[in-house]
């Protein structure tokens, strides 16, 4: 497990980090079955450094992560181990009465995917006791499940219903990294049976949503005959070809009519800020949690930014404060941002950060987004030209979205202003419902509930002791028991109080209220 951190490995679902959690998880039952006493695991981390620290100093700078992390997810894991083992308990018992000795797949699928018990875990439990996993059956409740996940996810960004890209289309030029308004030739015009419409053209200004940042908007202009309309959504299919999906149509357009496209430049320009600070923001979690911290995921917009990253604990206010600090001191040192194509082997040597290596595999040329001294990634994106345009980062939230995956919500520049006039107005009603000191006046108001709450407490308790005298003469016998029905109007932690003063008066009793 160290040897594995230290070649930044981590806990997953998935490819290396799948492997090193199997070894955590075989490690957490056998100390289960050892009766070793929870957070042993992480006791063991010292002695490896010790016996291997010396000849393998690569190792030390994961202590204190290897040593959180374990005792994080050996926490996680013998939960999910005790409620998995006794439900597969109960399932191998009810096989046993039937004479099987073979666990249907769709049980260990549903121990799995419902319960986050592991098949491999489900398999050893089950041989141990002389069963087997009907593994075929899991499999095919596996790809079940993909397929609607699939299904559920797909946005479908290249399908043009009722319509086919000619396969004789050549890729689309992108030109929107140098220009925001490009003149081009259309080259199709696609109708879908919902009666939208999509543009094919040579060159074109517009981003196609990619790489977690969404695409571009604007406007097309008919050079060749009468004809506008607005560009909602831009996509492009496995060969680059670029699809404008167009709303608002006006006139008409057709195959060789020459266009005039226009990007919503102010809107392009907040998605650059937003894409560069996912960069810094990035460069910032490795620089305070750790070289363990890798991208998840994101999604950059004009209104923020989501950046998702593996982590195993919820950050601390201290940690938040001191990531947003580095990446506004990136900020507000004007980096300039140098964006250079060049080869992947080129890239890797360079010490860039590929964040989705089969998205690059294969690939001849990659585009590295370099923040001068800050950061340097593997990046299609649109970004600034300095980092100062970015102007300031606000980390809005910090939560987990997976195990082992944070995820990071944040404004920039005219996000920050907007928050701080909504944080501004909020203050001023605060003032005109609290006055001038809305502090003093939440005080003050939380003497008044606190005092009313305590008088309310005193008629309870004044309340509880005369219903009590009413209905305990009214109590019958059943048998060789008391019991006592009544209405009372009372709140639930009050019935319950009336409750036990009733039974303790007419033991043995039952008290219906």
């Amino acid at each position: 497990v160290v040897f594995l951190l230290s070649e930044g490995v981590m806990p997953s679902n998935e490819r290396q980090g799948y492997v090193l959690r199997r070894i955590v998880r075989r490690a957490i039952r056998a100390g289960e079955q050892a009766s070793l006493p929870a957070g042993s695991l992480a006791q063991l981390v010292d002695p490896v450094m010790e016996s291997l620290g010396e000849v393998y100093p690569e190792i030390l700078n994961v202590r204190k992560l290897a040593q959180t992390l374990l005792a994080r997810e050996e926490e996680t894991f013998r939960r999910t181990l005790h409620e998995g083992e006794r439900r597969l308990e109960r399932l191998l018992d009810d096989l046993l009465q039937q004479n099987s000795r073979t666990l249907p797949g769709e049980a260990a699928f549903e121990l799995n995917d419902t319960y986050g018990f592991p098949l491999e875990m489900t398999q050893e439990i089950a041989a141990e006791r002389g069963f087997q996993v009907d593994q075929p059956a899991y499999q095919r409740a596996l790809d079940r499940q993909r397929t609607r996940s699939r299904a559920g996810t797909d946005l479908g960004a290249t399908t043009v219903e009722g319509e086919q890209i000619p396969n004789t289309t050549p890729p689309t030029t992108f030109t929107g990294y140098e220009r925001l308004e490009q003149e081009s030739v259309v080259q199709a015009v696609l109708q879908t049976h919902d009666g939208l419409t999509d543009l094919i053209v040579a060159d074109t200004p517009f981003y196609a949503e990619a790489g977690g940042q969404v695409t571009d908007t604007g406007q097309v202009e008919n050079l060749s005959q009468p004809g506008s309309a607005t560009v909602v959504r831009v996509t492009k299919d496995d060969r680059g070809v670029y699809l404008h999906r167009l709303e608002a149509v006006s006139g008409a357009f057709a195959v060789g009519d020459r266009c005039q496209l226009a990007v919503d430049s102010a809107r392009r320009e907040s998605i650059r800020r937003n894409h560069t600070a996912t960069h810094l923001l990035h460069a910032a979690l490795r620089a305070v949690l750790g070289p363990h911290v890798a991208q998840a995921g994101s999604l950059v917009n004009e209104a923020e930014l989501r950046f998702d990253f593996s982590h195993f604990e919820k950050l601390s206010a201290e940690q938040l404060h001191a990531v947003e600090e580095f990446a506004n001191a990136a900020i507000w040192a004007d980096h300039p941002v140098h964006k250079r194509t060049m080869s992947l082997e080129e890239a890797t040597a360079s010490g860039a950060i590929g964040l989705f290596e089969e998205e690059y595999r294969g690939k001849w040329e990659v585009r590295v987004v370099e923040v001068d001294g800050v950061s340097r990634e593997l990046c299609g994106g649109t970004h600034v030209r300095r980092s100062g345009e970015i102007g300031l980062i606000k980390i809005l939230s910090e939560e987990s979205v997976a195990a082992g995956t944070r995820r990071l919500r944040a404004v920039t520049a005219h996000g920050v202003l907007s928050l701080l006039r909504e944080q501004e107005a909020f203050h001023h009603r605060m003032k005109a419902l609290l006055g001038d000191e809305p502090e003093a006046g939440v005080a003050q108001l939380r003497q008044q509930i606190d005092a009313l709450s305590e008088q309310l407490e005193r008629h309870n308790q004044a309340r509880i002791q005369s219903l009590t005298e009413e209905i305990v003469p009214e109590a019958v016998w059943v048998g060789d028991v008391h019991l006592a029905i009544a209405r009372a109007d009372l709140p639930a932690h009050a019935l319950e109080q009336l409750a036990d003063a009733v039974e303790q008066r007419l033991t043995p009793a039952v008290v219906v209220l």
